[in-house]
């Protein structure tokens, strides 16, 4: 949940550390859902970032096929 408007930053990674997708949205306050097409990523696992005003998050991510 954004507490304000803002420009927030995403970007998926892989173990290497090089940037497979992302996108920068200057969002509302409030929830919001993003629906990823990850059909073209292999199986494995993925970091994605998400960074908003100054703050910066990273969590793993597991693509099953």
């Amino acid at each position: 949940m954004l507490p304000s408007s803002g420009e927030v930053k995403f970007y998926i990674m892989n173990l290497y550390g090089q940037t497979l997708y992302s996108f920068n949205q200057k969002p509302d306050a409030g929830r919001h859902m993003l629906n990823l097409d990850l059909h073209d990523f292999s199986a494995g696992i993925y970091y994605y970032t998400l960074e908003f005003k100054g703050k910066r998050l990273v969590k793993k991510m597991v693509v099953n096929k």
